[in-house]
């Protein structure tokens, strides 16, 4: 048996069956994870932490200086060199942890 019944209300409060299909493709792909034997695992997308230089905190404070707190794109933009592998949101979370700290 391929398909499946359940009951639904609709708007006017009656009962009517409507079929779901057991193994639809979304289902599958979400059962079938990591089950393929030929394909290669999956490397893990989160990386070591990496901790905060003197150098890029200086430019963090130095672009909130220049720009303003919330212009995260343009410090790194202007800080290329500085702060080449930061990303947006990893500088606004180091300049939110040195303004906690005192350090801005």
């Amino acid at each position: 048996d391929e398909e499946e019944g359940f009951m639904q209300r609709n708007s006017s409060n009656t009962t009517t069956k409507r079929k779901r299909i057991k193994n639809s493709p979304s289902r599958k792909i979400s059962r079938n994870y990591r089950q393929n034997p030929i394909a290669p695992p999956r490397p893990d997308r989160r990386s070591r932490r990496v901790p905060w230089t003197e150098e890029e905190k200086t430019a963090v404070r130095q672009g909130v200086r220049d720009y303003r707190v919330g212009e995260w794109a343009k410090i790194k933009s202007k800080y290329k060199v500085e702060l080449a592998n930061r990303t947006s949101v990893q500088i606004k979370d180091q300049y939110r942890t040195m303004c906690k700290r005192g350090e801005s």
